[in-house]
C-alpha cells in the first residue's frame, strides 16, 4: 500500500468528520433539514384531526419511520446480501454471486487489489469512531445541562418566594421552621408579614394592614370622641340651669332684703316718733339701705337671658345630636367596623395563603436538590451510555477487520451477524432521537437564535392552548392568551440598588390591565358620603354666639344688682343694742324728751329687741348671701362661656378631623392602587428564558440533535462496512485456497513459472499476521 493512498484516505476521513461535525454544531441541525407543518395554532386536544395527523406523517417520513422503516429496509438488503454471499448456506449463492464466478472476477483474481478493500474497511472503521466521538462530545455536557435545569428551577422558586415575602421569613422557612412556628414567633400572620421586605408583595400587604388599621381606627376614635360633644352640651345645659337657680336665689334674696329694709325703716320712724332724743342714738331711716326697683326686676331679666342661652344650647344639641348619635354612632360606626373587619380579614387570608405558598415552594428546594443529586449520580457512566451503545458499530466492524487481517472467516461472519441483528435497533434509537429533536425544534421555532423574541412558535402554541382561559381579578376578566407574550417577554428593570424600577411594561398589574380592580373608591363612597354629610351638619357657631351673647347680657344685668354693698350693719347693731340697754336700765326716762311713759318705753324695747336688731342681722346676712350668690353666678357664667367655646372648638375640630379621615380613606385607596409597584413580572420572564428557552429549546434540542450526526455516521459505517467486509470474506477464502495450493506445491517441489513461490507466508501476509496478532492482543 502506497503512502500517497494512505494520505488521500486520511484527508477524506478528516473531510467527512469536519462536515459532520459542522452539521452537528450548526444552530439549526439535522432537525431543520426538512419542512414540517407544525400545528402551533391547533390545540393539543385537537391534534387527532387533519393538522396533527399531517404533522405526525411528516415526522414519520422524515425520521424514516422512527428509524424502524429505514432500518427494516436496509435490514432486508443486508439479509439478501448475506444470502447472496453465502453467509446462510453456500446453496444460497446464485448467478453472478457464485463463488466460482466471483473468484474469476478481475477484482478478486488480483490479490493486489485486496489492499484497497482493507483501506476502505479501515476508513469505514475510522468513520464509525468519528461518529462515536461526536456522540460522546455531545453527551459530555449532558449532566451539566441537567444540573443547570435543576439550578434554574431552584432559582425560580427562590425568586418566587422573594417576590412574595423576601427577608427573614424566607430564611426561617429555609431553616426548617413550619408556618405555625413562624406565625407563633412573630405574633400571628400580620406580625410575620411585617417582617417581609418593603419591596415585596408582603411588604405591600403589611403597608395595607397599617393603612387600613390606622384609617379605620382613627375614624372609630373620632366618632367615639364626638359623643363627648353631646355630653359637654348636656353638662353645659345643666350648668345654665344651675346658674339660673343662682339667679333665682339672688332675686329671692333681693326681695327679702327689700322687705327687711322697709320693716327697719318703718320701725325706726315709729321709734323716733316717741322721742326726739332718739335721733342721737338711732340711725336715720333715710340711711337704711333701700332696694331699688331695678334690683328686683333685673334678676328676672338675667333669668330670661339664661333661659335663652339654654334654648340655644338645646337647639345646638338637637342640631348635631342626630348627626353625632344617629348617623355617626349608630349607622356609620357599625358600617366602618364591619368594613374594617371584612377588609382586614381578607388581607389576613391573603397573607396567610401567601405565607403557606412561600413555605410550600421553599420546601421543594430540598426535593430539587435531592432529585438533582440522584439524577447526576449516574454522571460517571451516564454520559458514556449513548457513546457505548453506538460504539458497538466500531466493535463489530473491528471484529470483521480483524478476521480479514487474520484471514479468518468466522470473525467476519460473527461481526456481520451482529451488525445485522443490531442495525435495526440502533436505527430505531436514532429515529427516536431524530423525532424528539424535530419536535423540540418545531415546538420552539427558534431557528438557531435562542431568545424569547426569536422562539415565537412556543409562544404561539401557548396562546393557542390557553385559548379562552381567563383570570378573574375581582370583577375584571383577563384573557391569558392576550397577555402571555408580554409576561414571558417581561423585562427586568431594577435601579442601582437592585430595587424594582417601575415601568408599565414590567409588572403583572399593568400588563393585565387590572389596576382598576384594585380601585376601592366605589366601596368607600358610602362612608365618605356619610362623613361629609356629618361635616355639613356639624355647625354650632351661631348657637354658641347666641349663648355667649345671652350669658353676657345675664352677667351685665346681674352686675347692676347692688344692695347694701358697703353698708355697715354692725354700727347700726351697736346703736340698737346700746339704746336697748339704756331703755332697760334704771333711768330710761333720760332718753325721752317729754313725759316718760313706761308703756311707750316697753314698746320701744320690743321694737329694738324684736324687730330692729334681728332684722338688721338678717339683712346683713342676706347682703352677704347676695354677694356670694353673685360671685358664684359670675363663676358659673364664666364656666358656661368656657364650655360653650370648648363645644364650638370641639365641633370645629371634629369637622376638621372628619375631613382628615376622608383624606385618610382616599390615601388608603391610593395606596392600594400602588400595587403595581410591587408586582414585577421579571421572575416569570427570567424563568421562561432560563428553563424553556435555554434548557429546553437550546440544551435539550442540541443534546437530542447532536446525537443524530454521530449516530448516522455509525450506522452508515455499519452498513457500508457490512456490505464490504461480507464480500471480503471471499478474499480470505481465496487467499486460504491459494495458500493451501502453495503448500502442496512446496511439498511436491513445484515452483511457479516466474520463479516465485506462491505461499501464504509472503511479506504482505507476514504484515497481516503481525497486525492480526496485535489486534487480537
Amino acid at each position: 500500500m502506497k503512502k500517497g493512498s494512505i494520505a488521500i484516505a486520511v484527508q477524506w476521513l478528516l473531510l467527512v468528520c469536519l462536515v459532520v461535525s459542522t452539521i452537528a454544531k450548526t444552530g439549526s441541525g439535522t432537525a431543520a433539514t426538512g419542512n414540517r407543518d407544525f400545528p402551533a395554532d391547533t390545540k393539543l386536544d385537537k391534534w387527532d384531526g387533519s393538522a396533527g395527523q399531517t404533522y405526525l406523517q411528516q415526522l414519520i417520513i422524515q425520521s424514516g419511520g422512527l428509524g424502524i422503516g429505514l432500518g427494516f429496509l436496509f435490514s432486508i438488503f443486508m439479509f439478501f446480501h448475506l444470502m447472496c454471499w453465502g453467509m446462510c448456506s453456500p446453496c444460497c449463492r446464485c448467478c453472478c454471486f457464485r463463488y466460482k464466478k466471483v473468484k474469476l472476477q478481475s477484482c478478486w483474481d488480483n490479490q493486489d487489489n485486496y489492499k484497497w478493500f482493507l483501506l476502505a474497511s479501515l476508513l469505514i472503521f475510522l468513520i464509525s469512531i468519528a461518529g462515536v466521538g461526536i456522540i460522546f462530545g455531545n453527551q459530555s455536557h449532558l449532566y451539566e445541562d441537567i444540573g443547570q435545569t435543576f439550578d434554574h428551577a431552584k432559582e425560580f422558586i427562590g425568586d418566587w418566594a422573594d417576590f412574595q415575602c423576601a427577608g427573614l421569613i424566607v430564611d426561617d422557612f429555609r431553616s426548617g421552621k413550619s408556618l405555625s412556628d413562624v406565625q407563633d414567633q412573630y405574633g400571628g400572620t400580620a406580625g410575620a408579614i411585617a417582617k417581609c421586605s418593603v419591596t415585596s408583595v408582603g411588604g405591600f400587604l403589611h403597608g395595607a394592614n397599617t393603612q387600613v388599621n390606622t384609617t379605620f381606627q382613627t375614624i372609630i376614635n373620632l366618632i367615639d370622641g364626638m359623643q363627648n360633644i353631646i355630653n359637654s352640651l348636656n353638662n353645659t345645659i345643666d350648668k345654665v340651669e344651675n346658674t339660673t337657680s343662682i339667679a333665682t336665689a339672688i332675686n329671692a334674696t333681693v326681695y327679702l332684703m327689700k322687705n327687711q329694709s322697709e320693716l327697719i325703716n318703718s320701725t325706726l320712724v315709729d321709734t323716733l316718733a316717741t322721742s326726739s332724743n332718739f335721733s342721737a342714738y338711732l340711725p336715720r331711716p333715710a340711711d337704711i339701705p333701700k332696694v331699688e326697683s331695678q334690683d328686683t326686676y333685673i334678676p328676672g331679666q338675667a333669668v330670661n337671658s339664661l333661659a335663652e342661652a339654654k334654648n340655644e344650647l338645646v337647639n345646638a344639641r338637637q342640631g348635631i345630636s342626630p348627626t353625632i348619635v344617629d348617623d355617626l354612632l349608630l349607622k356609620t360606626k357599625p358600617e366602618i367596623q364591619s368594613q374594617w373587619g371584612s377588609i382586614y380579614r381578607s388581607l389576613l387570608d391573603i397573607e396567610s395563603q401567601m405565607l403557606k405558598h412561600v413555605n410550600q415552594a421553599l420546601s421543594k428546594e430540598d426535593n430539587i436538590d435531592s432529585t438533582k443529586s440522584s439524577t447526576t449520580s449516574s454522571e460517571t457512566y451516564g454520559e458514556l451510555a449513548m457513546a457505548l451503545l453506538y460504539s458497538l458499530s466500531c466493535v463489530f466492524l473491528l471484529t470483521m477487520i480483524i478476521g480479514y487481517l487474520c484471514k479468518k472467516r468466522w470473525p467476519i461472519c460473527l461481526g456481520g451477524y451482529l451488525i445485522f441483528f443490531t442495525f435495526l435497533w440502533l436505527a430505531f434509537i436514532l429515529g427516536i432521537f431524530l423525532v424528539l429533536s424535530m419536535i423540540s425544534y418545531d415546538i420552539c421555532g427558534c431557528e438557531g437564535t435562542y431568545s424569547v423574541e426569536s422562539c415565537q412558535t412556543l409562544i404561539t402554541m401557548l396562546r393557542t392552548n390557553l385559548g379562552s382561559t381567563e383570570v378573574k381579578v375581582r370583577d375584571d376578566k383577563v384573557l391569558v392568551a392576550d397577555i402571555v407574550q408580554q409576561i414571558l417577554e417581561c423585562p427586568n428593570r431594577v435601579n442601582d440598588q437592585g430595587i424594582y424600577d417601575y415601568s408599565p411594561d414590567s409588572n403583572f398589574i399593568d400588563i393585565m390591565q387590572v389596576l382598576g380592580a384594585f380601585n376601592f373608591s366605589k366601596e368607600v363612597q358610602k362612608p365618605i358620603i356619610q362623613l361629609n354629610n356629618a361635616t355639613s351638619s356639624l355647625y354650632v357657631s351661631r348657637y354658641v354666639d347666641q349663648v355667649l351673647n345671652q350669658t353676657g347680657n345675664a352677667r351685665n344685668a346681674m352686675a347692676l344688682v347692688a344692695v347694701a354693698t358697703a353698708y355697715n350693719f354692725s354700727s347700726d347693731y351697736n346703736q340698737y343694742n346700746d339704746l336697748l340697754t339704756g331703755l332697760r336700765g334704771l333711768n330710761p326716762a333720760q332718753y325721752y324728751s317729754g313725759v316718760y311713759n313706761p308703756v311707750t318705753n316697753q314698746q320701744n324695747i320690743d321694737r329694738l329687741s324684736g324687730i330692729l336688731k334681728p332684722s338688721n342681722e338678717e339683712m346683713e346676712a342676706n347682703r352677704d348671701s347676695l354677694n356670694e350668690h353673685k360671685r358664684n353666678y359670675n363663676i358659673s357664667i364664666d364656666q358656661i362661656n368656657v364650655a360653650a367655646n370648648a363645644i364650638n372648638a370641639a365641633v370645629e375640630n371634629s369637622r376638621r378631623d372628619i375631613g382628615n379621615s376622608v383624606n385618610e380613606i382616599y390615601n388608603m385607596v391610593n395606596y392600594i392602587l400602588t400595587v403595581n409597584r410591587y408586582t414585577p413580572c421579571a421572575i416569570i420572564g427570567k424563568a421562561y428564558k432560563n428553563i424553556w428557552i435555554t434548557d429546553f429549546c437550546d440544551n435539550v434540542y442540541e443534546t437530542l440533535d447532536g446525537v443524530v450526526p454521530g449516530a448516522i455516521l455509525c450506522l452508515a459505517a455499519m452498513l457500508t462496512g457490512f456490505f464490504l467486509l461480507i464480500m471480503m470474506r471471499d478474499c480470505v477464502r481465496i487467499i486460504q485456497e491459494d495458500w493451501r495450493e502453495d503448500q502442496n506445491d512446496i511439498r511436491m517441489g513445484i515452483v511457479s513459472a516466474d520463479g516465485k513461490k506462491q505461499n501464504f507466508v509472503s511479506s504482505n501476509n507476514i504484515n497481516g499476521l503481525v497486525k492480526c496478532f496485535f489486534l487480537a492482543a
